[in-house]
């Protein structure tokens, strides 16, 4: 299998990789394993390319060499005598490729966690030890955070309906013992999410935040928590669910809301009304059910990463 048909739809799963990385049981075959993995790293730019060479901080043109004791096999050399790790500055810097665990292993571990393998599942298949796994899982989880806020980007626009809502995530056994991490506020929109870790949940914590997070043109969604009472000044539109009376606003008994058509996307309409429409206008109704959701997920995902510093930092999800 080559790497354009692992890479195409659908394909991609634990067992088409490692038919590509192939079995490591042989120091021979734990080398060609170790190449098919570097192959992947290229593919995707996380370690340069045996032919991407870079400029020598001197100035002058560096040009490759071949070297069997650096972990690709290779390095590079300006005619200054300057010498260059190519993994420098890359995800492998800090990595021992060279012995048992080599880039093949390294891709199928980020492969399970994304995959939201739990530990012992992953030490299972990959076959390393739990410290291993517990590390470079960790490594993966800051990694991930980075490239969220460099690539964040406001959620939520103009045609937008954006659920807002807030929970305890973490408690005390019994309420007594050592203070644990608090509660997150999430922010989803039909196809983002947004959440992170909170002191509290007062107006002076959760607007400024939201501000900062979403569009100011977007329609925003809470329940009646009073911190969002000025969500409506703020952002186009305010929403609210009495959560004590109903979980969807209008409930489904009665007509829903009709805003001119184009107002929102399609995804925020409701679909369910079949009856007849007003001349130029749409239905809809809001509510926080999908976040809801999205809470129970992040909850069971986080049962199995019990980690105090995975606690303590922004939680974020796309």
């Amino acid at each position: 299998m080559d790497l354009n048909t692992l890479l195409q739809p659908n394909r991609l799963s634990i067992f088409s990789l490692g038919y590509f990385l192939g079995p490591d049981f042989s120091d021979e075959e734990r080398k060609l394993a170790g190449k098919q993995g570097e192959i992947i790293f290229k593919q995707f730019g996380v370690i340069p390319d045996d032919f991407d060479v870079p400029v020598c901080h001197c100035g002058e043109p560096l040009y490759r060499v071949t070297d069997a004791t650096r972990k690709l096999g290779y390095r590079f050399k300006c005619v200054n005598g300057h010498r260059l790790n190519p993994t420098k500055n890359t995800f492998l810097e800090y990595v021992h490729t060279a012995g048992e665990l080599g880039c093949h292993k390294i891709i199928q571990m980020i492969y399970l966690w994304v995959a939201k393998a739990n530990t012992t599942t992953i030490q299972q298949e990959v076959k390393v030890s739990t410290e291993t796994v517990v590390a470079y899982t960790e490594y993966f989880r800051c990694v991930a955070l980075k490239i969220a806020y460099h690539d964040f980007e406001q959620i939520g626009g103009r045609n937008d309906i954006v659920e807002i809502d807030e929970t305890h995530l973490f408690r005390a056994k019994y309420n007594v013992g050592r203070q644990m991490a608090w509660s997150a506020v999430w922010f989803r929109t039909t196809k983002k999410v947004f959440g992170t870790i909170v002191p509290d949940r007062s107006a002076d914590t959760l607007i400024p935040i939201a501000q900062q997070f979403i569009d100011d043109e977007s329609f925003i969604c809470s329940d009646m928590w009073r911190a969002y009472n000025t969500c409506g000044q703020i952002f186009s539109g305010h929403g609210v669910v009495n959560h004590t009376v109903n979980f969807v606003e209008p409930p489904k008994h009665l007509p829903p809301i009709w805003v001119p058509a184009g107002r929102f996307s399609t995804e925020c309409l409701d679909k369910q009304w079949e009856d007849a429409l007003p001349p130029n206008m749409e239905p809809i109704r809001y509510h926080t059910q999908h976040i809801e959701r999205s809470w129970r997920e992040l909850k069971r995902v986080l049962t199995r990463c019990n980690c105090p510093r995975l606690k303590s930092v922004n939680i974020i999800h796309w």
